[in-house]
């Protein structure tokens, strides 16, 4: 079976002046562009079916992005919505504004920017060979709820290798971490780390490469100062780790020696363990609905009581345990005011007016790349443990699962965490078991394209 891999990016830098996303605090437009913001797409085509997965440097891709650009890649390539996956790498200083209600004119040329990178990188094909690896990685990000509590400690590496020439077409590198090194105070338009990690495996592996954002609604980079500096230096960190082990997987399959001179013969070395072919199976793609209840706010006024009574009690003498559940619960309550006032925010559907109330559907994609590789695209800001747990229910040896995928919902904390408050829980639009059904629908989405 024949597989040809084809990359493309198109510039969706705003221009200076635009309001930026990503930070409630920030205050003034944007000032000047840091770098660019690219939209990088990947095109798998194995003779039979053709799958598209595009990397966007926004804060969110939201419904109206992802619907609309799968419009149009129907019309070019004639691909249905199931096999064209979006994704945001949750860039906080990239533009706001990301519905036709707010911006039409921006939401609309971004769309368009997609669908024409898409369809570039199907012109762009070349037969290829894909190859999964994992490498360790543990020094750039921390839990933001718990300094003890769970990170991501491996990137997950897709590298679409040249075949003729070993050679990396393209490298996508999926972690979950924030990107959040640059803060509200920045001003400058910037695809923050997750740029200088597909810059770092570009220069030193070659091809083109992406940051596939993870399941970080759970986890913060870390940081010396928040500037452009330092968002270079934690993306070339993983960058250079995701290079080195594209460099090291390419002799896999293709044989690598070293001359032994009291032999008189050329003796093989094994590539590291840590690499290996995919497995050759047809593409496939899968979109489904999953339906997540809201969240039943708090009335305004009782919200607004709880928090003067919070302040007094952070205002006095307290245990050390007590305080830290009053801070917790004190952010949870003022995102409960902030949403409540905002029943608009992160809406599923822009053509639905949401009052607040009833289930929502969201979609939960998965993109089949060989019988033991899939991409699992999740909505919103999923936290570090449901992608842990699709992994581990899947049966399937290589899944990279990516958040920030086709639309915007907000935060989505496990069941867990609940009762520990924090902001995180005070943003969450659904209820405690909304981490499960995405869960569930990932597993149901996943059988669905090995079936």
């Amino acid at each position: 079976m024949s597989l040809s891999v084809g990359a493309a990016k198109a510039d969706i830098t705003p221009p200076v002046g635009c309001l930026m996303g990503g930070y409630g605090a920030r205050k003034g437009r944007a000032e000047s562009i840091a770098a660019p913001l690219y939209c990088r797409s990947f095109v798998f085509d194995d003779g039979q079916s053709i799958l598209a997965l595009v990397v966007c440097d926004l804060v969110f891709v939201t419904y109206d992005i992802t619907s609309l650009a799968r419009r149009l890649v129907a019309e070019d390539l004639g691909l249905p919505a199931s096999s064209v996956m979006v994704t945001g790498t949750h860039t906080h200083s990239g533009p706001a504004g990301l519905t036709m209600g707010v911006d039409p004119v921006f939401t609309e040329s971004v769309s368009r920017k997609i669908a024409g990178s898409v369809a570039d990188a199907y012109r762009r094909r070349r037969p290829a060979r894909l190859k999964y690896a994992e490498t360790p990685v543990t020094t750039i990000s921390q839990n933001r709820r718990d300094p003890e509590g769970p990170i991501e400690t491996v990137a997950r590496i897709l590298l679409a290798e040249s075949v003729g020439t070993p050679s990396p077409l393209a490298t996508i590198v999926n972690y979950a971490c924030h990107a959040t090194v640059l803060e509200y105070d920045n001003l400058a338009l910037s695809p923050d780390f997750p740029g200088a990690v597909a810059g770092a495996v570009e220069q030193c592996a070659g091809g083109q490469a992406a940051y596939l954002q993870g399941c970080a609604g759970s986890i913060n980079p870390v940081w010396m100062r928040h500037d452009h500096a330092e968002a270079q230096r934690t993306g070339t960190i993983l960058g250079l780790a995701a290079a080195r082990t594209v460099l090291e997987a390419l002799p896999l399959g293709n044989g690598q020696w070293s001359v032994n001179l009291s032999m008189a013969e050329d003796v093989a070395k094994p590539p590291p363990a840590n690499c290996r072919v995919v497995t050759a199976g047809l593409l496939a793609g899968s979109s489904l609905r999953v339906s997540l209840s809201r969240r039943t706010r708090p009335p305004a006024q009782d919200s607004e009581t709880e928090l003067a009574q919070l302040e007094a009690t952070l205002s006095g003498p307290s245990q050390p345990e007590q305080r830290k559940a009053a801070l917790a619960r004190r952010a949870a309550v003022r995102m409960e005011l902030y949403y409540g006032d905002r029943p608009y925010q992160y809406a599923v559907r822009s053509d639905e007016e949401p009052d607040g109330s009833g289930p929502d559907e969201v979609e939960v994609q998965t993109l089949r790349l060989g019988s033991d590789t899939v991409i699992v695209g999740l909505p919103g800001e999923p936290f570090l443990e449901i992608g842990d747990e699709i992994r581990r229910r899947s049966g399937i040896r290589n899944v990279l699962v990516a958040g920030y995928a086709n639309e915007a919902i907000g935060y989505v904390p496990v069941a867990s965490e609940f009762p520990r408050q924090g902001y995180e829980v005070g943003c969450a639009r659904f209820t405690s078991d909304a981490a499960e059904s995405l869960v569930d629908g990932a597993l149901r989405s996943i059988a669905a394209v090995s079936a």
